[in-house]
């Protein structure tokens, strides 16, 4: 059964069965179990740390104004929003509050929030004894004071109002907030607004059934390594937003439903089609730069986009690459099919199949291994700041000739002596494995010299401005075998000498099984995704231009004016500059400096010379480069790829003339979809005997 509403066109409104409401019950204490509710009393001390800052900013704003020579009688006033997970009711046992405070005009960020002197806020909590690790960032994107309130983690953001008077009821939701306010301001209200708008277009009578979905999809993001906004996965908001589509899609299903369909939606979802709450929204009289690959030709760049539903509109989800894209939809997939088999055991669900921890480090021979270190712990917490935001620049450079898995948790080091100081280190790892076509170099026909991008990517992290003496990276390649115990940290090391045997969850994508028909009846059909003249057609421009159709009420098709209009997503320009440096490593990758020849890589066949030969093997050179260590061999022959779609194209895709052109395209009767719909189906890469991601290894 499906209706359109406020929401848009719903794929079912069935209501929950007992069986389904048991299994929810048996999720939701699962999560207890794994530690993701906070006590009563940590709950307590959080509304105490909230309120004891909203009065210190009280304070705050009465100095500043008294600096300036407001009188008495002029009434001053700042307020403290929350929003992240906190705000969405989501947060667990330790983890931060995300606060924005909002101040009047005469405010500045850079005199009054920021500073030494006695009016500023940051001089303030600097006092405060129940302040500790502060630690301000001037220069992101979104300037932030971290510390810790009372043992609580705290990020502090500012927003400055072009009013005299910050009303104790104010509405940061509205539009009208936005007013002539400065760039950063807009981007630093922009999070609570979001999250507000979020938690309104989630279905009331879903609202407790969308905060344990969540909990149970970040769980499972973080244990499975997708859970990165910075190495080009997703992270809160993105999350979030994903949730609250399914839960438009299905107003009256359970968490167990929920949570079941939100990985059958999404990997069934046609990329780069946009994810969105509601329609793009527009207002002339402000004219900020909204996203619309309808009118930025470089927002059609855009791999993965999930549209924050609040003014102006962006594409969360811009540092999606293609290698983390394709992870993430193989991670859905695979998490679909065990969610149908958890399903089937009515009674006693196992949730930890498919909430178990990745096997990263058992999953590939090749490892990148980038290793951050810095003498003074002050520079290594901003050194490993900066490095960690740059790793996904490095991760699109590899990723022409390599599949590159980034693991976004860095893996702690013991800290060794340094010329009589301690050496704080931390270490990232990426797993590699070679793609079809790749380009080789040398007489090692089954091998990558990945020298290049890695030097160029070691002189655009040690261009930094701010790097000082003692901060250093090296990156080399390691062997699975020789990993070193610190990322096998409360797991049993493998045995790296016995072939590991093939579970169920390793079975080739297409080879798979699933649970006989019948069993789960109101999940929507596999839709098949969609070819065009021999290559995958994207429905992004289709998509707005529907909508925009619907939102006219014209009633009309519109894929054929869509189609006239669409410009080849192939050939648009760089990508969007909506977020600082979100297009800086698109556009990097247009010029990374691999052009796949052996003269654009350094090397002239037999003559090649990859590695500073004046140091020893496995030591590193003067660029921090490990010499030896970047010739990619398999060892076991070489690659043939295999990447059979498991999806037939079908004839054409109807986009109907329904209001709802933000849907999945997914049908519960199997039919041609509700209005609005689009059947499409990813093309999943399916390998013939050993399966890593798509690739075969010959013997």
């Amino acid at each position: 059964m499906t209706s359109e509403n406020i929401y848009g066109t719903a794929i079912s409104e069935a209501l929950p069965k007992p069986e389904e409401l048991k299994q929810s019950e048996s999720l939701e204490n699962y999560l207890r179990e794994q530690g993701l509710y906070e006590s009563e009393e940590e709950s307590l001390r959080r509304e105490e740390v909230l309120g004891s800052l909203d009065r210190l900013v009280k304070e705050w704003i009465k100095r500043v104004a008294d600096r300036y020579g407001f009188g008495e009688e002029t009434v001053c006033n700042a307020r403290i929003f929350t929003f992240g997970s906190y705000r969405l009711g989501v947060h667990g046992p330790g983890s931060d509050i995300d606060t924005l405070c909002v101040g009047p005009r005469y405010a500045t960020r850079e005199n009054d929030f920021f500073g030494y002197e006695a009016h500023c806020l940051e001089q303030m909590l600097r006092e405060n004894p129940s302040v500790s690790e502060l630690t301000p960032v001037y220069d992101a994107y979104v300037p932030v004071i971290k510390m810790e309130f009372s043992s609580v983690q705290i990020d502090l953001l500012y927003a400055r109002l072009n009013a005299p008077i910050v009303a104790d009821d104010l509405d940061i939701s509205h539009i009208s907030t936005l007013r002539n306010c400065d760039d950063v301001s807009v981007r630093s209200l922009n999070g609570s607004r979001v999250t507000d708008v979020i938690l309104k277009l989630v279905p009331q009578q879903q609202i407790l059934n969308f905060r344990t979905t969540l909990r149970a999809v970040k769980l499972w993001a973080e244990r499975r390594g997708v859970y990165s906004n910075v190495l080009g996965f997703l992270g809160g908001v993105n999350w979030a937003i994903l949730v609250a589509r399914v839960c438009q899609l299905y107003p009256n299903a359970c968490p167990s439903v929920l949570l079941s369909r939100f990985f059958k939606v999404y990997s069934q979802w046609m990329w780069p089609a946009p994810v969105m709450l509601k329609p793009l929204e527009e207002d002339p009289t402000l004219g900020l730069v909204v996203w619309d690959p309808r009118k930025n030709i470089r927002d059609r760049e855009h791999l993965f986009p999930i549209i924050t539903p609040a003014y102006p509109c962006m594409n969360s989800s811009y540092n999606v690459s293609e290698s983390t894209k394709a992870i993430m939809i193989e991670e859905f997939t695979q998490a679909d099919i065990k969610m149908e088999q958890i399903l089937l055991k009515k009674d006693n669900p196992n949730w930890g199949l498919v909430l178990e921890h990745g096997r990263f480090f058992s999953e590939f021979k090749n490892y990148l291994e980038i290793e951050v270190v810095a003498h003074d712990e002050d520079d290594f917490k901003l050194w490993d700041g900066w490095c960690h935001s740059r790793l996904r620049h490095l991760v699109m450079k590899l990723e022409r000739f390599l599949h590159v898995r980034p693991w976004p948790k860095g893996i702690k080091c013991p800290s060794r002596d340094s010329g009589g100081s301690a050496l704080h280190r931390i270490c990232y790892y990426m797993g590699l494995q070679k793609r079809q076509n790749s380009h080789t170099y040398g007489p090692a026909t089954n091998s990558v010299d990945i020298n290049r991008p890695v030097k160029e990517f070691l002189m655009q992290v040690k261009s930094w401005q701010t790097m000082r003496e003692g901060m250093d990276m090296f990156v080399r390649h390691i062997k699975q075998k020789n990993l070193p115990d610190e990322v096998f940290a409360g797991l049993k090391r493998p045995d790296f000498t016995r072939k590991m045997p093939a579970t169920a969850s390793d079975a080739p994508v297409g080879e798979r099984k699933r649970p006989p028909a019948g069993v789960d009846d109101d999940a929507p059909p596999i839709p098949k995704r969609i070819a065009v003249e021999g290559r995958t057609e994207s429905p992004v421009v289709e998509t707005l231009e529907a909508l925009a159709a619907a939102q006219r009420g014209s009633g009309q098709e519109t894929r054929e004016s869509g189609a006239e209009e669409r410009t080849d997503l192939e050939r648009g320009a760089a990508p969007s500059k909506h977020n600082g440096d979100a297009a800086e490593g698109a556009a990097q990758d247009e010029g990374a400096g691999v052009t796949g020849t052996p003269e654009a890589a350094g090397s002239n066949g037999g003559d090649r010379s990859p590695l500073d030969t004046s140091a020893k093997q496995g030591e590193p050179n003067g660029n921090g480069v490990h010499n030896g260590s970047l010739l990619l061999n398999d060892g076991n022959g070489v690659f043939e790829g295999v990447n059979e779609s498991i999806a037939e194209a079908l004839s054409a895709a109807s986009w109907g003339d329904g209001p709802d052109l933000l849907g999945t395209g997914l049908d519960s009767a199997g039919g041609a979809g509700a209005p609005g719909a689009v059947q499409a189906r990813a093309a999943m890469p399916r390998a013939g005997g050993k399966r890593t991601m798509g690739i075969k290894l010959k013997k």
